[in-house]
């Protein structure tokens, strides 16, 4: 029997996702901008988010909300 664990999602990655929703590819330097968080610290976060699958990178410093489906 498999259990998933349900992914922990700190504030900030919320922030970080929201961010994503208004405009399909950003860096982690705009999101830091837009959320008043240290770019680093984003991108951090961002790499986080892509090994549990809630976001893509594009290329290199550019990421975006994954798609329903994609793999």
């Amino acid at each position: 029997m498999s259990h998933r664990r349900t992914p922990h999602l700190l504030e900030i990655d919320k922030q970080i996702l929201n961010s994503l929703k208004r405009r399909s590819v950003k860096s982690p330097a705009l999101i830091g901008v837009e959320i008043g968080r240290d770019r680093r610290y984003v991108a951090n976060r961002l790499r986080y988010l892509t090994d549990i699958g809630f976001v893509e990178k594009v290329i290199r410093g550019l990421y975006r909300l994954r798609i329903a489906g994609d793999k």
